[in-house]
């Protein structure tokens, strides 16, 4: 009886340390432009953030959250600020507490949320840039499919686009 406890416990945490290296983000040196391939989407412009997770248990999460220096300036669907009201009601898979009103937006604060049930996650950052990307100046759209939610910001002053992109 002894003797299954301790490969019980010793079973349990070495499971324990699995799970701690599986919410480690692999750093890229460069941005996966695969990543888009699942969401039927590519960005057009230069990509200088990526930071794609999937997470869950019995349902399987893909999120993809990109900054990008647009090639021209964007005229997406509707004006900046966000109207929370109308975002919560269509795209209620992306979370909002991420856009803070003037303050710019809090872009790792989603997988802070989901890290405890990440699965695989990755990262990219062109430090050339700062992600300092506003919501109070510029336009924004957003789509919902079966499956997938996309919301675009494009920030006027900085010249930068927000991308967020979830499959369920």
């Amino acid at each position: 009886m002894k003797q299954i406890l301790i490969i019980v416990i010793f079973i349990f945490l070495n499971s324990c340390g699995n799970q701690s290296n599986r919410n480690e983000v692999e750093e890229l040196s460069e941005p996966k432009m695969d990543l888009y391939t699942q969401f039927d989407f590519k960005p057009k412009g230069q990509i200088i953030y990526q930071l794609y997770h999937e997470y869950g248990f019995t349902d399987k999460v893909w999120h993809l959250i990109s900054v990008v220096k647009p090639e021209s300036k964007l005229e997406l669907d509707y004006k900046l600020p966000l109207d929370n009201s109308i975002l919560s009601k269509n795209i209620d898979r992306i979370h909002l507490e991420k856009f803070i009103d003037s303050f710019p937006i809090q872009i790792t604060k989603e997988y802070q949320i989901n890290s405890d049930i990440t699965i695989n996650a990755k990262e990219y950052h062109n430090k050339e840039f700062k992600l300092n990307v506003n919501h109070s100046i510029g336009t924004y759209s957003f789509q919902k499919s079966d499956s997938i939610y996309m919301l675009r910001i494009y920030d006027e002053k900085n010249g930068l686009e927000y991308i967020e992109l979830k499959k369920i």
